[in-house]
């Protein structure tokens, strides 16, 4: 798992500690993972996109063929699918005819939506490094602005429709009463960041996107003073107890037990036409 390996030895806001103590070459990543990490690449850093991944014209054993005739590549008859994706963009990885459409798509609708870049400029994929209480703690935002004081997050997900039910969109339903993605969390890890770095709390915004259907989009916006009231109420206790721990040497039984499973899954009719004009502000019900 590439994540784990490269964050061995930092805290960050998806992995416990332990992780460093074993092997994750096991480990396969998640397909909402995975789509995830496309369509950052594809949007917010468009030039490593292009040094990790293909864009070819169809995948299947006929197009290849005629790709690599195009372009004068020798084909051999004992080419598979693999050998002639090979020949024509080396070890870069050539994405699927439905993750084409994704990443367009996802592009389109994004390019669409006045909020998205509604502060301006950011730096993306901003990674930052600090020490906390003596804990080395590491994250990589997606797009950092700092003259507006604001952290914003891009997710791809499959609850953002809404339900006349929760008169709102599944997913800020869960943001508000559970969390059960723990992107409030996330947002209050990389505000502590900004905060040891720059000296100041910053706001947060998850900017939430369909990766099928009609691919929509929603922006929910989290107020410092939120950001700040999560940490005091999970983040910093949960830092409180790992610095015992490393102390003591006494993970909890609990901890002891989940050791080897190292990571979970954790990876989230609004009209085709519409546009939002503000954000969604989200208070979370379940923080003290």
């Amino acid at each position: 798992m590439w994540y784990v390996e490269d964050n061995r030895g930092y805290i960050t806001a998806y992995k416990k500690v332990y992780v460093d103590e074993v092997d994750t070459s096991f480990l396969k990543e998640s397909k909402s993972l995975e789509n995830g990490t496309i369509v950052d690449s594809y949007i917010l850093t468009p030039e490593q996109f292009r040094l990790d991944y293909a864009i070819l014209e169809g995948t299947k054993k006929d197009d290849l063929i005629r790709q690599c005739l195009e372009q004068n590549i020798p084909v051999e008859k004992s080419d598979k699918v693999d050998d002639l994706k090979a020949k024509l963009v080396g070890n870069k990885q050539v994405l699927t005819d439905w993750e084409v459409d994704m990443v367009r798509w996802i592009e389109a609708e994004l390019k669409r939506q006045p909020l998205f870049d509604f502060f301006g400029k950011t730096e993306n994929q901003k990674e930052i490094i600090v020490e906390y209480k003596g804990l080395k703690l590491k994250a990589k935002m997606d797009r950092l602005d700092l003259a507006n004081k604001k952290i914003r997050d891009l997710k791809t997900s499959k609850d953002i429709e809404f339900s006349k039910f929760l008169n709102c969109s599944k997913m800020e339903y869960e943001l508000i009463n559970n969390d059960e993605y723990q992107y409030g969390f996330q947002l209050a890890f990389y505000a502590l960041l900004c905060k040891v770095q720059y000296g100041e709390w910053f706001d947060g915004i998850l900017d939430c996107v369909k990766t099928s259907g009609n691919y929509a989009y929603e922006a929910y916006f989290y107020r410092k003073e939120t950001l700040m009231q999560i940490a005091n109420s999970i983040l910093f206790p949960a830092l409180e107890e790992l610095l015992e721990c490393e102390k003591s040497g006494n993970f909890a039984d609990e901890e002891q037990k989940e050791r080897g499973e190292i990571l979970n899954e954790r990876y989230y009719p609004i009209l085709d036409s519409a546009l939002q004009k503000e954000f969604r502000l989200i208070e979370p019900a379940f923080i003290c």
